[in-house]
């Protein structure tokens, strides 16, 4: 590969300086070269001679040619260079290089034809005798003679007109303090120049450029700089700029601020390469990092060019490393035993939530309110970020300090104006089966979205894909949850906080009251895959625990680990399956904390249901409110959009539990909408799970049929109720 820099053309000869790399590493040696010039892109025809240059030397990859078989062709037309390489040199294996390289016709001058001469003042052709002087000169060249003044000739001093009123009287009797005349008489000794001249006259000096042209600066760390004492000279860069000097060729900084190493390393394992970046107080970048500035997006970082494919710092799977290629923002995944190239990143200093430029998006502006929750205090992506497995898209978000978005936070944005949709399918984090994740898409802002349809839903594997996503996460310091649990433990992106031991078996409805009781919940699938990951210990082994993820109208997911396992995917059947809620069936759980908003205040009776005060609990530091009675029978998206009006959310089926085995009152014995998605219908259609009860139900339990089942989301119609939460997650 080539890369060409013109320096310098005139008339007489070409200046190129090259960069030269060999299965992606710079190349030393000798190598012969072949030029062409061509009157266009691509075909055309050849113009001059062909210039060949052999046995060129090429030291680090770099090298300068003059080519100067092309006297006369340059007559102001663009031109197209074309090259051909053999390395070695002698070898004879020439390999075209594409696309050819423009020859604007900006650094040589142009010829001018056709000159308009009217108006321009031609040559002087007239002449004047002796003894005379040309006095005026017309437009054709013509001249106007005058006689000298003889040398006699003198005026009496009163014939001087607009003499200064001091000499008026014809003599010099003004006197002066020699402030108003320069310093006379000062000269630079030899080898110096003036500098400057102060108002005084007197003059100051400095010493003439030790380089008049620039040296080679070939050494490690090297850069070229110019000054006017010392003219050309090499400097040491190390220690300079946001990475100390330890960028490899010229640090560049992208649109968001952080900033890469100019060039790419050479091909290591991802282990050592990791090892580099960070002995260098720098890190690999993640996915996304490398995806915003590749030629996909804003282009900040790499060439044409450059097409390899570099390694992320974010796990793929079990083995594998996701990989980006910065031509085009292609992304793959290879065994992390396996070498390729990369690029060090020197972040910014950032903050422990998901916040600015965490966000995907166009910098400074990436980052979406999300509805569900007042005081802006959480947030998503505003930009879908690339397409990755569903392992590398739950770490990509927890790398920013954010969650892998639920189907409900698309469903509740995406119908408030959530922007720039490109009708590609994006992970959620909602396990809708024991082997299943939901996707979703929809095209720029949909406010129609129905969170039901094929048009809008699908599922997958969670061991298929890749499929992009989006992040939410926390947009404040809200830190962990307040309360101290036994054995506690905190994910370190994310601030989940859980009790990191074994508990006793029991009941999913006497599971969920338990956690309840002490201000948790039951962990989502998702969080237990935050948590394990990011080294959870306590590990069940063989035995399994209630997840609060349903995947039927009567199942709901289990899952297991064992011991530490930050290899933790979540996949079937490795980690997880479903069984059957029912008063029989009996496993572990674990209790998750999520952040608290210091902020948050129960909601006025005028947003509960019928202006009735919501019934509130507070259980330590938690803080939940529930409406007293239901609300008129709506469809899915009506049910979710009228709760987040009322600055609420539609209940999780968990939520729901928790209030009616509280003792929430009113229960009518129908069915009320949860914001738990299901599985999908032969159709391909989306479900919800629906709970049901009468009166107050402190033993309550979401058994089917008596009391829970699964309803369609398009124009199927339920009661519902809204829930409010002081909980950020």
């Amino acid at each position: 590969m080539i890369c060409v820099l013109l320096v310098s053309v005139d008339l007489q000869a070409v200046s190129y300086q090259g960069e030269l790399s060999q299965s992606g590493n710079l190349y030393t040696g000798q190598a012969d070269f072949q030029f062409r010039l061509f009157d266009s892109l691509t075909a055309g025809s050849q113009q001059g001679l062909t210039d060949n240059k052999n046995n060129v030397e090429v030291l680090n990859g770099r090298f300068v040619v003059e080519l100067d078989q092309w006297n006369g062709e340059f007559d102001g037309s663009d031109f197209w260079l074309e090259i051909t390489a053999a390395v070695p040199a002698g070898s004879g294996n020439f390999i075209t290089l594409t696309p050819r390289q423009k020859i604007s016709p900006v650094p040589y001058a142009e010829y001018a034809y056709d000159l308009d001469i009217s108006g321009l003042q031609l040559r002087v052709t007239g002449t004047c005798p002796s003894n005379s002087a040309i006095q005026v000169v017309d437009v054709n060249g013509g001249v106007t003679c005058g006689t000298f003044a003889e040398e006699g000739h003198s005026h009496e001093f009163a014939e001087i007109t607009n003499v200064p009123a001091d000499l008026a009287d014809g003599d010099d009797d003004t006197t002066y303090d020699g402030s108003d005349f320069a310093v006379s008489n000062q000269s630079c000794a030899v080898g110096q120049v003036v500098s400057a001249i102060a108002a005084n006259g007197s003059i100051s000096c400095v010493n003439l450029p030790a380089a008049s042209s620039p040296p080679d600066c070939n050494q490690s760390n090297q850069a070229l700089q110019y000054d006017s004492v010392n003219g050309w000279n090499c400097v040491d860069i190390t220690f300079s700029g946001p990475s100390a000097g330890e960028a490899q060729g010229f640090e560049i900084t992208d649109s968001w601020g952080d900033t890469w190493d100019g060039i790419e390393r050479q091909a290591k394992s991802w282990a050592e390469a990791d090892q580099t970046c960070n002995s260098l107080g720098a890190r690999l970048p993640t996915i996304t990092e490398l995806y915003r500035v590749s030629g996909a997006f804003k282009g900040d970082v790499g060439s044409p060019y450059e097409t390899n494919y570099l390694w992320s710092q974010t796990w793929w799977d079990k083995t594998n490393k996701g990989r980006v290629r910065l031509t085009d923002g292609a992304i793959n995944n290879s065994f992390a035993t396996s070498s390729s190239p990369f690029r060090c990143i020197w972040p910014q200093a950032s903050v422990s939530y998901f916040t600015g430029n965490k966000c995907m998006g166009e910098p400074g502006d990436a980052c979406w309110d999300h509805v569900g929750f007042p005081n802006n205090t959480m947030v998503m992506d505003k930009m879908e970020r690339p397409p990755v497995s569903y392992v590398a898209a739950t770490d990509e978000c927890a790398f920013v300090n954010a969650h892998l978005a639920d189907q409900q936070d698309y469903a509740e944005n995406i119908i408030n104006g959530l922007p720039n949709g490109t009708n590609s399918w994006q992970w959620t984090s909602n396990h809708a089966r024991y082997d299943w994740a939901a996707l979703v898409r929809w095209q720029n802002t949909d406010t129609l979205y129905d969170d039901h349809s094929d048009t809008y839903v699908s599922v997958s594997s969670r061991a298929g894909g890749p499929y992009r996503f989006r992040c939410t996460g926390v947009n404040t310091a809200a830190g962990a949850h307040p309360t101290t649990v036994a054995n506690e433990f905190i994910a370190s992106d994310t601030l989940i906080k859980t009790s990191d031991a074994p508990t006793a078996i029991a009941t999913f409805g006497d599971s969920i009251n338990g956690c309840f009781s002490q201000g948790g919940h039951v962990a989502h699938s998702r969080d237990i895959m935050e948590l394990v990951r990011a080294g959870m210990t306590s590990g069940t082994g063989t035995d399994y625990l209630w997840l609060a993820d349903w995947s039927r109208y009567d199942l709901i997911q289990i899952g297991r680990w064992t011991g530490v396992d930050t290899s933790y995917t979540g996949y079937y059947n490795e980690y997880v399956t479903w069984a059957t809620v029912n008063l029989v069936n009996e496993y572990q759980h674990r209790c998750v904390f999520y952040p608290i908003d210091m902020a948050y205040s129960h909601p006025p009776n005028s947003n509960c249901a019928l202006g009735l005060p919501c019934q509130q609990f507070e259980n330590g530091a938690s803080k939940l409110a529930v409406d007293t009675t239901d609300r008129i029978a709506s469809t899915y998206t009506e049910a979710t959009a009228d709760c987040i009006n009322m600055g609420g959310q539609l209940p999780t089926a968990v939520q729901l539990t928790e209030a009616i085995r509280a003792g929430v009152p009113n229960g009518s014995g129908a069915y009320l909408w949860t914001s738990d998605s299901a599985g999908l219908d032969t159709n391909g259609n989306s479900y919800a799970i629906a709970l049901k009860w009468n009166g107050t139900e402190s033993g309550f339990s979401p058994v089917y049929s008596s009391s829970a089942t699964w309803s369609g989301k398009g124009t199927t119609t339920q009661s519902y109720r809204c829930v409010w939460s002081n909980e950020l997650k």
